[in-house]
């Protein structure tokens, strides 16, 4: 029988983009809490991320991983919502797109003579964006989430879920319900989603139940293992910048990977 593996799924926060040897880096936190682990050490380590994946790229990876390989230990690190890749048709040469914030587009020649420039493919990729909200995107994850989650359960996998670079902050899914309560009884990010001061109380807390009944519904956090819901790599562990100049550093990874080295101390040996 192959050798039991404890699988890690994310993008380039998981890959270790940034650090000197990137996902064979011992800096790396995937590498850190997989050595701090007995049970885990137990199995083969397979780090599975690749750089740029979008939420829906890590939910089919993640579900390959179950599906293809004696996982034993899955752990699925969440990226930032809004990441789109598609095709602008098919040609000899690269048309493919890769929108996200701070993504940079060039020009696309595409058969029969027609071209798209640098800026307008820019400029109708930030309008894209912007039409997004927030709330639709997180709805998607904590289905993803829980969809990972029934299928390890039924395969006898332990699966666990983290918070890379997911945009909520503390204690944003906890549901107030006390009386006389204010929008500024929530978390900031709940005020900008809902846009709380252009709308009256009434209006606000419609909409504030409307979304945390949402996510209720899905199941998503309430019974799935999170190692750090509610903090993610942008809640005080980005501490140093990478030798890209982009992402996280050694010491940011340090930290990052010492909480949730304590986290998992919970659940396994």
């Amino acid at each position: 029988m192959n050798q039991s593996c404890s699988i890690f799924t994310g993008c380039s926060f998981t890959n270790g983009i940034g650090l000197p040897d990137t996902c064979d880096d011992k800096n790396l936190w995937v590498n850190r809490l997989y050595n701090s682990s007995n049970s885990l050490g137990k199995t083969k380590l397979l780090n599975l991320s690749v750089g740029g994946s979008s939420n829906i790229e890590i939910f089919t990876n993640s579900i390959s991983a179950l599906t293809n390989y004696n996982c034993q230990y899955l752990f699925v690190a969440w990226t930032s919502l809004l990441r789109y890749r598609f095709s602008l048709g098919v040609e000899t040469h690269n048309v493919d797109q890769y929108w996200a914030a701070i993504s940079q587009l060039t020009d696309v020649n595409i058969n029969p003579g027609i071209v798209y420039s640098k800026e307008y493919l820019t400029n109708l990729k930030n309008k894209f964006l912007a039409l997004h909200h927030d709330h639709a995107e997180i709805i998607k994850v904590l289905n993803y989430t829980t969809i990972i989650n029934q299928l390890s359960q039924k395969l006898g996998v332990k699966v666990f879920f983290i918070n890379n670079i997911l945009p909520w902050d503390y204690n944003y899914f906890n549901w107030v319900f006390k009386n006389n309560r204010l929008p500024s009884d929530t978390t900031a990010y709940t005020q900008e989603l809902l846009n709380s001061t252009t709308r009256d109380d009434q209006e606000f807390f419609e909409l504030y139940d409307r979304i945390h009944l949402d996510y209720q519904k899905t199941q998503g956090t309430t019974n799935c293992v999170w190692l750090n819901l509610d903090r993610g790599f942008n809640q005080g562990f980005f501490i140093d910048i990478g030798n890209d100049n982009l992402h996280p550093g050694i010491m940011s990874h340090l930290k990052f990977g010492d909480f949730l080295i304590s986290s998992l101390k919970n659940y396994i040996e």
